[in-house]
């Protein structure tokens, strides 16, 4: 049986330019990773090529360039999220496009796919699309098992909180601040924060800058001494840092907005959210952070065994990173 033949074309001279606050890989870590697992690993039925021409399947992260197009061969587009920002909202336009133009789109959460369709609701979302949830690579992303455990009574927890820059609104570094300093109020627990990412403002005592980590080792490095992560982004359909905390065995605190709550599943608490205004980054509430954040604590403990199970490689609950790329070659299977 011969190898399907893959040619990515992400990131080519067509493809709207990064946001400059954003701060994220130029290459995607799902594109990168997809084709060192398929060099390494499965090489007996796949093919990256370098020539489109050779291509049984056009694969993308963002558009498809006009001279690949002409060549008229089957084409997946991996599908992120949309922009709900009124002054973004003009970049989705090259997106949807190339979503159309797709022989099948693989959304990376339900809530990507579910915006996607409202945005545009002339798609086939169940003929041409495939929900394949973001995850991390258990290689990098992993428990320190020997000092994991909280010890009982708990008298300190570090949370984690990662993002690229923490200039994007919808990061919502406002609330992390007021999250900090209800923090600080916690009766017999002292409580900090491990910030990741871009910071050009002043923090408090108890949040901790380590500035962006371009390097995932080193980000690996700050979740596995930390006890939990926090999350307080708006309408995030899949982000990777949960995906990575999760995989570190970190409980996670999470404003439930956008596609967190797939990710995070029964590892975690929701504080309150609301999408209602669509355009406009919803401020949490301090009951509402202060009430789950109570609860958090409270089921910590069972948060963190339950997570190192699901970890543990050796645990029938366990599923490898590896399982999310096979299902990204089944995809190209069934479209080549």
């Amino acid at each position: 049986m011969s190898r399907i033949k893959i040619y990515d074309c992400s990131n080519s001279e067509e493809r709207p330019n990064h946001r400059k606050s954003s701060l994220c890989p130029f290459i995607n870590d799902i594109c990168a990773d997809l084709m060192e697992y398929v060099i390494t690993e499965k090489s007996d039925k796949f093919e990256y090529v370098i020539d489109p021409v050779e291509a049984d399947v056009i694969f993308t992260n963002d558009v498809y360039p006009q001279s690949l197009l002409d060549l008229r061969k089957p084409m997946v587009k991996r599908m992120d999220g949309v922009f709900w920002q009124k002054n973004l909202q003009d970049r989705n336009s090259q997106y949807f496009q190339a979503a159309h133009q797709s022989s099948q789109v693989i959304f990376i959460s339900k809530y990507s796919r579910d915006c996607f369709c409202n945005f545009y609701p002339f798609f086939d979302c169940q003929k041409k699309s495939s929900i394949i949830l973001n995850d991390a690579p258990e290689w990098i992303f992993y428990p320190r098992w020997g000092r994991f455990c909280l010890p009982k009574p708990i008298h300190q927890i570090t949370f984690a909180a990662c993002v690229s820059n923490w200039e994007r609104e919808e990061k919502r570094f406002n609330s992390l601040i007021q999250f900090a300093k209800i923090c600080e109020n916690v009766k017999d627990i002292d409580i900090y924060i491990k910030l990741i990412g871009e910071c050009n403002y002043k923090l408090p005592f108890n949040i901790w800058a380590n500035g962006y980590c371009e390097d995932r080792k080193d980000i690996a490095d700050i979740l596995r001494v930390s006890d939990a992560f926090v999350n307080l982004s708006f309408k995030d359909p899949a982000p990777k840092t949960v995906c990575q905390a999760i995989r570190c065995g970190l409980p996670v605190l999470y404003a439930n907005s956008g596609g967190v709550g797939e990710i995070v599943g029964k590892y975690g608490v929701p504080i309150c959210d609301n999408e209602n205004e669509f355009q406009t980054v919803y401020e949490l509430k301090e009951k509402d952070i202060r009430s789950s954040l109570d609860s958090f604590i409270e089921n910590i403990y069972l948060l963190q065994e339950s997570l190192l199970v699901k970890q543990d490689p050796f645990e029938k609950e366990f599923v490898s990173y590896k399982k999310t790329l096979d299902d990204y070659l089944s995809v190209f299977s069934e479209v080549a």
